[in-house]
């Protein structure tokens, strides 16, 4: 994720929710985290979550403002800071295995603003 902006980056929340409507806390707010270096740094850094464990994967939107009521992904940016902040780039990976006939499957979809 990369996330510019020069409001303190312990004011910045990331949350995901799921067509089923459960919602994973990617990043709290830190209120001693005075670094204002934005979400710009996290690049290499994964944020996962094991929160959807068992639900079924559909597509991916991105909400900056608030979870809508539907049957879609979304990934929720909150800037509580004094700053403007402005996303640049992400990705997200969602892996999903199943298990039939005795075989373990894992099947990946990665969806990324990289080259657009």
């Amino acid at each position: 994720m990369d996330l510019k902006t020069t409001t303190k980056r312990g004011k910045l929340t990331v949350m995901v929710r799921s067509p089923a409507r459960t919602v994973s806390v990617l990043l709290a707010p830190r209120p001693k985290d005075d670094i204002r270096t934005g979400l710009g740094l996290f690049k290499r850094w994964p944020m996962m979550s094991v929160h959807f464990w068992g639900e079924p994967v559909a597509s991916v939107e991105v909400s900056s403002t608030s979870f809508d009521e539907d049957a879609t992904w979304y990934l929720l940016i909150r800037n509580g800071g004094d700053r403007p902040a402005v996303l640049h780039d992400f990705q997200v990976t969602i892996s999903q295995i199943s298990n039939s006939n005795n075989l373990l499957a894992v099947s990946t979809v990665i969806i990324s603003t990289h080259g657009h």
